[in-house]
């Protein structure tokens, strides 16, 4: 559809699982070339609001295309063997072996593709319901292999020289390998539908399996991605892959996707007395099963031990992106906050907000689909969101929801919960900023007015009589850090607290003394996300007026709503930010990307994290195998999209396998 027309393409083509070459598709990106995306990206089906005129599109497009112009852009194995025979069929088992592959998800792989090696055979004999065939290389033939059998017809001819081109081939049947072929070159076919006669062919085609990938709830991300891709390399599949991970659903996910066959990925830890050598290891097992009538074809797997593991996951590196398994969605427009939360136990789920909307999906797998049955957190139509964080604030072993929000010139916290079906406020208050910190609820006042008001007080949750009760005695951070500037971080014995200032620099203190023990060179790049003090004279602080010091206000006229820091051991990940112009930070950011900072006993050692993302990263999250990004062109606005009719207003939200460490 047009764009002039002002009609918005609303579905996009499906979410793939991983990309290969995700390096160029990331460098593709930063240069917004908007062919190549299209050419590397596949994208998820999420609706966007449009704009309500054609002339705000233009101007925006127009204006960010100025802009762009002039600043520049940055930018030990247990493979399979054997078989055993029963009524359902031939089924490869568990079978100790030795290989010369040194990966064990290698000999994964080729237990699998093996069951789709292409071959030919002639029909020599059929006697009830068994095909007695001719296989050409008949050493690659094994029990459980599923066949075409094919009717030969007449010949074709080539219109001009007359010379013969080949034979129309009626397909007639299926059948499936009972055993493997004898001495002789012959193996046995059980026909499972349709008919077969002397004279008729069977055959393996060339063609692309259509293959569901289905990982388990218990599989660790980074191993399941690195099998993936070992899958996809082969070339041999299509595969699918499905936001479910449960395996009684895996079969019905397989029909509906119309799949092949389903290969069901499963995980186990073995402690080191099960070990030999010690150490404990990881059995990767799979299962694959024909969706056609559910029989199992394949059951094997692959014992990684602990030094393994960590050379095919990420090593001793932190969080290092995997760059060809990168996955990247279109997520709703206006979507500036995103987390990790357990709002049901034991189950972790994307939580995404709009400006005034929480939303909820399932993150198991490359697609994002919609969890809890579609349940959400809505705020009223007046307010933002500015902060959430999800919180086991009352020891029940699953997470409450807590929210930070201004509207009609206050500011709220919330806390809500998921009961019953859907999600319940428990309590509201005015004035007031909450924070999970290491445990413990903290509180702070704060108004639109003027910002941040006194220190930070602990607190506490009462579940019986639902609301929160400050200790207002007793200041539990330094003076001058406010609830959302900083972390904590352990350092032989000691709390270190890692804190920005108003200007983004980063300041490293000692809880227990207050002392400054290490400050940044340079800043991070600000905070999108602030409001202008009312009555505030900037001479009070610098002696200078506003319009002496430039095009950038003076930082304390206005307070912020700083960016996540996240503690991981002795690292601390951040949000980096270059602006369009130095000079004038409010007019946007032409990328940015997320930061390590690693602290050695004195000072902070900067590490790089990934390729930058064109725009801004507006809020990120952390687990122990994700790392998840959110993230908006400059303006919000990408201008490849204008010319394909789209909308040209787009946030994405980009996930990342990571290590164990």
């Amino acid at each position: 559809m047009s764009f002039l027309t002002g009609k918005i393409k609303l579905i996009f083509p499906a979410a793939s699982r991983g990309e290969s070459n995700a390096r160029n598709f990331l460098h593709h990106i930063r240069s917004l070339d908007p062919v190549a995306i299209f050419a590397h990206g596949q994208y998820a089906r999420y609706p966007f609001k449009k704009s309500r005129k054609t002339t705000c599109l233009i101007f925006f497009a127009l204006l960010s295309l100025c802009l762009l112009t002039a600043a520049g852009a940055d930018a030990s194995p247990l493979p399979a063997g054997g078989a055993s025979s029963g009524a359902g069929g031939a089924t490869a088992r568990f079978a100790p072996a030795k290989s010369e592959n040194p990966n064990p998800l290698g000999l994964l792989k080729d237990a699998v593709v093996t069951f789709f090696n292409p071959m030919e055979g002639d029909v020599l004999a059929v006697k009830d319901g068994l095909l007695t065939v001719a296989i050409s290389n008949s050493a690659s033939v094994k029990a459980g292999m599923r066949m075409k059998v094919l009717k030969k017809g007449a010949e074709f001819f080539h219109p001009v020289t007359g010379e013969p081109l080949g034979r129309i081939e009626q397909p007639v049947g299926d059948a499936q390998v009972v055993n493997g072929t004898s001495a002789g070159g012959r193996a046995q076919l059980k026909l499972l539908d349709g008919q077969a006669g002397p004279g008729n062919i069977v055959r393996i085609s060339g063609a692309r399996v259509r293959l569901l990938f289905y990982q388990l709830r218990d599989v660790s991300w980074g191993l399941s991605e690195e099998y993936y891709e070992l899958l996809k390399k082969t070339g041999r599949f299509d595969l699918l892959a499905s936001p479910l991970d449960n395996e009684k659903d895996a079969l019905a996910e397989g029909r509906r996707l119309k799949a092949d066959a389903v290969l069901i990925i499963s995980q186990e830890t073995l402690p080191p007395e099960k070990t030999s050598g010690g150490g404990g290891s990881t059995v990767l097992s799979q299962k694959l099963i024909w969706t056609s009538d559910s029989v199992q074809a394949l059951e094997s797997g692959s014992v990684i031990k602990s030094g393994q593991l960590k050379q095919l996951t990420l090593g001793d590196k932190l969080f290092a992106p995997k760059n060809n398994s990168l996955i990247m969605f279109r997520v709703p427009f206006g979507a500036h906050l995103v987390s990790i939360a357990n709002v049901l136990p034991d189950r972790q789920l994307l939580l995404l907000a709009t400006r005034n909307d929480i939303s909820f999906y399932s993150i198991s797998s490359s697609l994002l689909s919609p969890a809890l049955d579609g349940s959400e957190i809505k705020g009223r139509s007046w307010e933002d969101f500015l902060r959430v964080q999800p919180a086991d604030i009352g020891g029940g072993g699953r997470d409450e929801i807590i929210i930070g929000a201004k509207g009609h010139g206050e500011i709220f916290s919330y806390i809500y919960a998921f009961e019953n079906g859907k999600f319940t406020k428990l309590w509201e208050a005015k004035g007031l900023f909450l924070r999970w910190i290491d445990g413990r609820l903290y509180a702070q006042r704060v108004s639109v007015a003027s910002g941040f008001e006194g220190q930070i007080h602990p607190a506490k949750w009462d579940g019986t009589e639902k609301r929160v009760v400050l200790d207002n005695a007793k200041p539990a951070f330094p003076k001058g850090i406010n609830i959302f500037d900083f972390a904590l971080m352990d350092y032989d014995g000691k709390t270190l607290i890692i804190a920005y200032d108003d200007r983004g620099f980063i300041n490293v203190y000692d809880d227990g003394t207050g002392a400054l023990l290490w400050r940044s060179a340079g800043s991070f790049g600000g905070f999108p996300i602030g409001f202008k003090k009312e009555g505030y004279n900037p001479t009070q602080e610098t002696g200078q007026s506003y319009e002496r010091e430039g095009y950038e206000p003076a930082q304390g006229s206005r307070w912020y709503i700083k960016d996540k820091i996240v503690v991981t051991g002795h690292d601390a990940l951040l949000i980096e930010r270059q602006p369009l112009l130095k000079m004038a930070r409010g007019l946007g950011y032409k990328s940015s990307r997320i930061g390590v900072l690693r602290w050695d006993g004195a000072s902070m050692k900067q590490l790089v994290l990934g390729d930058k993302l064109p725009g801004t990263i507006s809020d990120f999250a952390a687990s122990k195998d994700r790392l998840v990004i959110l993230e908006s062109p400059v303006f919000g606005v990408q201008l490849g999209r204008i010319l394909q009719g789209d909308s040209p207003f787009t946030t994405r939200l980009y996930m990342y396998p990571l290590g164990d460490k």
